[in-house]
């Protein structure tokens, strides 16, 4: 929650973040959220991907901030050996049932 509330902060530049009433707000995930369990909630339940696409864009107001931003996403992707990859923030999927 830190790191969520750091960006709120310093990167995006909202004043308010962390107090009551203003974001940044706990999140929640299940696993079927994940790249990972998408493809295999589709895999048990008969359904096929048709297309994936994922959005890896970051920070757009600063260039400094965007290229720091983008260097250490990609890190991060090369340390994990692609199990969190950069490209896989934003994700949408075509999915069809045969």
């Amino acid at each position: 929650m830190w790191v969520h509330m750091f960006h709120k902060k310093y990167v995006e530049g909202s004043k308010n973040a962390g107090k009551p009433g203003f974001g940044p707000f706990p999140t929640f995930y299940d696993k079927v959220v994940s790249r990972k369990g998408i493809h295999e909630y589709c895999e048990v339940h008969g359904l096929s991907i048709d297309a994936e696409f994922g959005f890896g864009g970051y920070i757009k107001r600063a260039a400094v901030l965007a290229c720091m931003a983008n260097a250490f996403v990609r890190l991060t992707q090369f340390v994990t050996f692609g199990r969190l990859a950069a490209n896989h923030r934003g994700l949408a999927y075509v999915i069809s049932k045969p």
